[in-house]
Order: structure tokens, then C-alpha cells, then sequence
């Protein structure tokens, strides 16, 4: 085989491994999107935006902090000191009222070091209403839904979730699929959870106020040992679908880090060198 022909190979496979662009993330049926790395101060806007679902938060509370993963290309967030959140108008007053139809929240975050229960996120009321927490004492999240008369949860993460970096948490409603109410849990791309029944659910959320990081009025009011969420909170979204397995992972491949070009040109450089230096040997054995 020639020095030129091994070269080619090696390029060639360094190139397709190390070259790899970016997944994009799942747009279809996005109805609220935050993501903390174009915010500029304490109000956190959906884009496109959603008149009424701004995240106000206060100073002392709250902050917007610049940050590094080692395995994301998330630069900003939001840091929640537990000692408060903020509040909008629920899910149900978006346009057409979602809340008794399929749906996906999806999180990115970072929580804190610490052993209590957290809020992430709630929205409606001890009737109708959803919540999402997490536990520091399991390393769990817990997607909780409530119309009434039915509740149902999800929960995983244990042997995924950390308070190193950033994790992917994503909680699905597929409402009446095949004659089943299905929920799903995933994190960093991984079904974790799911539930699948014929009882289904009429309604995910009430009249009550959305709250972020704080707990409020909901769901999961006065759980023992539900207190405000601490640690970092970099992208909310909120799709009015219920995403596939693929479109998770498609979502997840989006935030991940891909080498810089400079960095491939180094590899493929090294390829060729050592391809040289293989080719040399082998001459000196003949």
C-alpha cells in the first residue's frame, strides 16, 4: 500500500470523525423557546416571543452568570440561589389553550449540590396542573400531571444526572396514541421513564400562574421537602408535540461540542505525519 494511498485513508476518516457539524434543534411546533445564551439582563424572553411569558426575576435572587461546560456549548445561564424564581401566566392562556392536548418541556440545567427537593417548574393548579422537580438526594426528576381525578408520574435520571454539568431533561405527553396515554421521561437523550395507559388525562394545566425555580400554588405544593430549585438554568423550551425518541436526541446532538476546525486541521496534520512515519518503518524492515 503507498504512503500517499494510507495517507488518503487516514485524512479521510479524521475528517468524518472529527468534522462532524452541529444537529440543529427540533423547531416544529415550538411555541416557547428561552435560552439564557442571547439574554442580556434579569428578564428571560421566549423566541419567538410570547406576550404574558416573560420570566421576571429579581436581583439577589437570580442571576445571569457566564459559565462552562465540558461537554456543551452552553455559555450563559441562569443561577437560581434559592431563594426565589418568578412567575407568568400559565400555559393554558397561550393561544388555543394547549393544555389538553400533546406536549414536551424540555430543560437544560445544572442543579446544585445538595440533598432537598427542588422545584424546576409548575404550572395550573391542585386540580388541573403539571410540575416538574428534581431530588438531590437521588439525582431524580419527577414530571408529575394532575387533572382531578388522575395523576401520573415519571421519574429517572439517578445514574445520569450530576451536578457537574449541564443535563438534557425532557418530559413528553402523548395524549391518545394507538388507545394509550403515553408519558416519557429522557435525560441526556436517554429514555429514562414512561408510562402508558388507557386512563387518560383531560387536562394538564389550570388557571394558576407558571412559576420557574419557586415553588407556587400547583401541583406540588406542600410536597414534604419541595423547596425553590438551586443551580443553573440555561435553556427552557416548550413544544405543543410530542417529540419523537429521535427528535430528543436530535435536540441533545445541538448542544453538544464539536471539535473547531483548527482542531481537525491538527488532526488530519498528525494523520498524514504519522502515516509518514508508518511508511519509513516499514521501508527500513524491507
Amino acid at each position: 500500500m503507498s504512503f500517499r494511498f494510507t495517507a488518503a485513508l487516514i485524512a479521510c476518516f479524521l475528517v468524518f470523525t472529527f468534522s462532524e457539524a452541529h444537529a440543529q434543534v427540533v423547531t416544529t411546533d415550538l411555541t416557547l423557546n428561552y435560552n439564557a445564551n442571547v439574554e442580556t439582563d434579569l428578564t428571560w424572553e421566549s423566541v419567538p416571543a410570547a406576550a404574558g411569558n416573560e420570566w421576571v426575576f429579581t436581583p439577589g435572587q437570580v442571576s445571569l452568570n457566564s459559565v462552562s461546560s465540558a461537554t456543551t456549548i452552553i455559555e450563559q445561564a441562569y443561577n437560581f440561589n434559592g431563594t426565589g424564581g418568578a412567575s407568568n401566566q400559565g400555559l393554558n392562556d397561550l393561544p388555543g389553550d394547549p393544555s389538553d392536548a400533546d406536549a414536551t418541556w424540555e430543560f437544560w440545567l445544572r442543579p446544585a449540590v445538595g440533598t432537598d427537593t427542588d422545584r424546576i417548574f409548575e404550572t395550573g393548579g391542585a386540580g388541573d396542573g403539571m410540575s416538574v422537580v428534581y431530588n438531590g438526594n437521588t439525582n431524580e426528576v419527577t414530571f408529575t400531571f394532575d387533572d382531578g381525578s388522575v395523576q401520573r408520574s415519571v421519574t429517572g435520571g439517578s445514574t445520569l444526572i450530576d451536578t457537574t454539568d449541564f443535563h438534557q431533561i425532557v418530559g413528553v405527553y402523548d395524549k391518545n396514541s394507538g388507545g394509550l396515554d403515553r408519558l416519557y421521561l429522557y435525560v441526556d437523550g436517554m429514555l429514562e421513564d414512561s408510562d402508558e395507559t388507557t386512563n387518560s388525562l383531560n387536562d394538564w394545566d389550570g388557571g394558576d400562574t407558571s412559576t420557574l425555580g419557586v415553588t407556587g400554588t400547583g401541583l406540588a405544593e406542600g410536597t414534604p421537602g419541595n423547596t425553590n430549585f438551586e443551580g443553573d438554568l440555561a435553556i427552557f423550551r416548550f413544544y405543543e408535540a410530542p417529540l419523537s425518541a429521535a427528535d430528543v436526541q436530535q435536540n441533545f446532538d445541538a448542544l453538544q461540542i464539536v471539535p473547531e476546525p483548527a482542531s481537525v486541521a491538527m488532526w488530519l496534520l498528525l494523520g498524514v505525519i504519522g502515516a509518514g512515519v508508518c511508511w519509513r518503518m516499514r521501508r527500513r524492515d524491507w
